[in-house]
């Protein structure tokens, strides 16, 4: 059974303190079973959707109407999609790269074509590089995927545009001794000369210069298990200078300074609050840098930090706490495109929400 929510209430003006679910679809065991992740197209009309269990990624329509958002395409493909995980799409727009965590691959599809009907048009399976990939991110230049993979503890460059047929790895670090314990996220730097991947057993941030795709580096590693315990999300301010960084077993947002020193991340704040984001997953920055947004997985809600008035003191701005019905394990969320709303896909709700934040 597929419920959508409709919510008619608009706010007068933008508000960030008073989040609320303007539309939703829940329980869709069909084409949103347990979804972990989720992707914006580049001009914001669709928001592609990863499904775990039912190795699946959907095409939903968030802009027609985001009261009531629809699926309008999907692919089930228990082969290249098999525990589908993470997906971006490619910078000029053409196709999504999806990596599937069962599986220890990544699929390059063309949603791009037909959103209606979504194809496979080349894959890669490589256990070794990419066992239980979960972070994923597309390279500033649009030629590469960062492959994070928790199980070998490692980075995948991947090469999924010279030919999307047949995506290959470029160069690679695997294993904790080589990178971090626990590889759950990446991200690169605005420049494109670094990535930054979060290590959850390890509660570490490692920094990679990939100047030199093929021969990645470590060039500095920032470690707290007191604020950073189990870092599962990771997303850079739009200036560069800032990550932020969201973890788990700490219930923390922590904020780092990457500006200058390309070497070592600094701390310069952290703010830990166990009831708007208990078992903080999920994040996300505004186009304008003002604030983050972090899913609580634990906590079943969505929270707004304030990153820009002082970044060394974030402060909660607004939240909505302990909604089941439709954030019941929110794994993910992301901004749109003209920061309007956030969008959250939940686990165990099978579900996404259109939450209106502006």
């Amino acid at each position: 059974t597929t419920t959508t929510t409709t919510t008619t209430t608009t706010p007068t003006s933008c508000n960030r303190a008073e989040p609320f679910v303007a539309g939703s679809i829940t329980q869709d065991t069909t084409r949103l079973n347990y979804p972990p992740s989720l992707g914006i197209q580049k001009n914001g009309s669709f928001v592609f959707v990863t499904s775990y269990f039912s190795d699946c990624i959907s095409v939903i329509d968030v802009v027609t109407d985001p009261s009531s958002p629809s699926v309008i395409g999907w692919l089930t493909d228990a082969t290249n999609l098999n525990g589908a995980y993470s997906v971006r799409e490619s910078m000029d727009g053409r196709y999504l790269f999806v990596t599937s965590w069962d599986g220890d691959s990544i699929a390059v599809v063309d949603a791009s074509s037909d959103p209606t009907n979504p194809v496979v048009v080349g894959s890669l399976f490589d256990s070794t590089n990419m066992n239980a990939p979960e972070g994923l991110a597309v390279s500033i230049d649009g030629t590469h995927a960062y492959v994070a993979s928790t199980l070998s503890s490692s980075l995948a460059i991947v090469d999924c545009i010279s030919d999307p047929t047949t995506p290959f790895v470029v160069g690679s670090l695997t294993g904790s001794s080589n990178l971090v314990d626990g590889a759950k996220a990446v991200v690169e730097s605005p420049d494109g000369m670094r990535v930054f991947v979060a290590g959850w057993r390890d509660d570490s941030v490692a920094v990679v210069d990939v100047t030199d795709k093929s021969q990645p580096v470590v060039v500095g590693t920032y470690q707290d298990s007191t604020n950073m315990n189990y870092p599962t999300g990771l997303v850079l301010s739009p200036s560069g200078e800032y990550l932020y960084v969201s973890c788990y077993l700490s219930d923390a947002v922590v904020v780092l300074y990457v500006g200058t020193n390309l070497t070592t991340p600094v701390l310069i704040g952290a703010l830990v609050d166990s009831t708007n984001f208990d078992g903080a997953y999920g994040i996300d920055v505004s186009a304008d840098g003002k604030h983050v947004f972090v899913s609580g997985a634990v906590s079943n809600s969505l929270a707004i930090v304030d990153v820009e008035t002082d970044p060394a003191n974030p402060k909660l701005v607004g939240s909505i706490v302990g909604d089941s019905v439709h954030m019941n394990t929110p794994y993910a969320v992301a901004v749109s495109v003209d920061n309007r709303f956030a969008y959250v896909v939940a686990q165990e709700s099978d579900s996404i929400a259109v939450v209106s934040i502006c």
